[in-house]
């Protein structure tokens, strides 16, 4: 609120100021302490109008007080002292009014004065207050958002905490299953490797086993082969050409008994060894 002093000496109020987010108009609160100043200064020249009107008239009447008496005689006497009272009362009543005038014009000069120093007073208090309002307004608004980002950058912290936390474990869950996977692939391999070499081994000592066998019999077949010739020999000594076809098929007979059972177990081994 600002108070306007009138012409007449009259106080109003009015809000001429504009409130602003730093307070109020800079601009009309210089344009309203400018006109402050302009009405002191034609307050100021008012009085000093006055205090010259005041010394003239005393000046007056100091002149008249001191002037001379011009002419003789009582009848002159008397018109100049009835002359020099008016004049004196005329002198007394302007000094009255110029001292008047004076001093209303020294009380008008001292209120605006006093007035104008409580309102620019009352001016800075409402500017520091509304300043200070604002400031405390722009203090909180700055812990909040700073409270804000305080809180948002923790939640990115926690977020990225966590987030790092599940990559580690799936990574070591990962890295878990490859192994797990990598041992049970060289276990597997490992069991089928003993189960190829136990294979080939017990095939191996199979082949051995039947071969043995197989050279026991062509052993067998050719001591009874020799002891048919010998009895053929003996029983009938003139038909050689057939005793040696006999001998030829038997010995042809033996071989083919012999060679393929050799055969096939030679291909089993190559099988058990290619599993």
């Amino acid at each position: 609120m600002v108070r306007r002093v009138s012409q007449s000496g009259d106080v109003t109020q009015t809000n001429v100021f504009d409130l602003t987010k730093r307070g109020y108009n800079p601009n009309q609160v210089d344009g309203h302490v400018q006109a402050l100043l302009s009405r002191v200064e034609v307050l100021e020249h008012a009085h000093r109008q006055e205090q010259q009107r005041a010394d003239e008239a005393e000046a007056e009447l100091t002149r008249v007080r001191n002037r001379p008496a011009e002419g003789d005689g009582q009848g002159e006497a008397a018109v100049q002292n009835g002359f020099g009272h008016r004049v004196e009362r005329v002198l007394r009543v302007a000094e009255q009014e110029a001292s008047n005038a004076r001093a209303t014009a020294a009380r008008e000069a001292s209120a605006l004065m006093e007035r104008t120093r409580k309102e620019a007073e009352s001016h800075r208090q409402d500017i520091e207050q509304n300043l200070s309002a604002r400031r405390a307004a722009l203090d909180e608004e700055a812990s909040r958002r700073r409270a804000d980002l305080d809180e948002r950058e923790r939640e990115l912290d926690e977020q990225a905490s966590a987030a790092r936390e599940e990559a580690e474990q799936t990574l070591a869950e990962a890295r878990m299953g490859a192994e797990q996977i990598t041992r049970e692939a060289e276990a597997e391999a490992q069991r089928r490797r003993e189960d190829t070499e136990s294979i080939i081994r017990r095939r191996h000592t199979e082949a051995e086993n039947e071969l043995q066998r197989l050279k026991g019999l062509h052993d067998g077949v050719r001591t009874d082969l020799g002891r048919l010739l010998e009895s053929l020999s003996g029983q009938l000594p003139n038909r050689d050409g057939q005793r040696h076809l006999a001998v030829a098929a038997a010995a042809a007979d033996a071989n083919t008994a012999v060679h393929p059972v050799h055969g096939d177990h030679g291909a089993r081994i190559d099988e058990a060894g290619s599993s």
